[in-house]
C-alpha cells in the first residue's frame, strides 16, 4: 500500500508523469507487481483507475450492494470497491500441424469481460485516496 500511496502522491501532488513515476520507482529499487525492475505504463494506469483505491461514500456503495451488506457498513466511512465476477476465461484445445508434419495439440486461453450487470461490488474499507471521477 505504501507503493500505491507513493504513486498517487507523485501523480496528484507532485504532478509527475507516468514516465517520471516509472523511473523513480526503478531508481528506488521498487519492483513491479510482476517482479520487474521497470514498471509498465499499463500497470501504473490500472492502479490509478482501480476502484479499490478510489474513495466512495456510503450512499454510492449502498446503491451497488444488497441491503444486508449496506446494513453492515459504517455510514460515516468511505469505501473502495473490488469488483467480483468481472471476467470469464475460456480454454479450448486446438490441433496444429508442426513443421515436420506431426500433429501438435495445444490449449488456447481467451479471457473476456462479462457484462457490467453481472459484476458484484465488494466494499473495501478505508481507501487511501479521493475518487478520481
Amino acid at each position: 500500500m505504501a507503493v500505491v500511496h507513493r504513486i498517487f502522491e507523485m501523480l496528484a501532488t507532485e504532478g509527475a508523469t507516468f514516465y517520471a513515476v516509472q523511473h523513480e520507482l526503478k531508481r528506488t529499487g521498487t519492483p513491479s507487481p510482476s517482479g520487474n525492475a521497470l514498471w509498465s505504463h499499463p500497470t501504473l494506469r490500472m492502479i490509478v483507475l482501480d476502484d479499490v483505491y478510489c474513495s466512495h461514500t456510503y450512499e454510492e456503495i449502498a446503491e451497488l450492494v444488497s441491503p444486508e451488506v449496506a446494513g453492515r457498513l459504517e455510514q460515516e466511512e468511505s469505501y473502495g470497491i473490488w469488483w467480483f465476477n468481472r471476467r470469464r476465461g475460456e480454454m479450448r484445445k486446438v490441433v496444429e500441424v508442426g513443421p515436420d508434419g506431426e500433429r501438435v495439440y495445444r490449449k488456447r486461453y481467451k479471457e473476456m469481460q462479462k457484462p457490467r450487470s453481472e459484476w458484484v461490488a465488494v466494499p473495501i474499507p478505508t481507501p487511501a485516496y479521493p475518487a478520481s471521477g
